[in-house]
């Protein structure tokens, strides 16, 4: 979700968060939470880039998810 955190959260280091791929307004996840808690779902991942990291975290190690971490933020090692 775009909000200030993420202006805040930015910091001129080399190894700092960057990339924020596919970010949306708070409206748009709140409307996709309520409509997914009127079907009764346990949890609501809004967007492509979250579902497969929400899906990777199940099958992939940390270490290995860190790594996809880094590739998507352009940092390398």
């Amino acid at each position: 979700m775009s909000t200030n955190l993420f202006k805040r959260g930015i910091v001129a280091t080399e190894k700092g968060t960057k990339n924020f791929p596919g970010i949306v307004t708070l409206d748009v996840v709140a409307k996709k939470a309520l409509k997914d808690t009127n079907k009764n779902k346990d949890i609501s991942v809004y967007g492509i880039n979250t579902k497969s990291s929400h899906f990777l975290a199940k099958l992939l190690p940390q270490k290995m998810m860190m790594k996809v971490w880094l590739m998507q933020q352009h940092i390398k090692e």
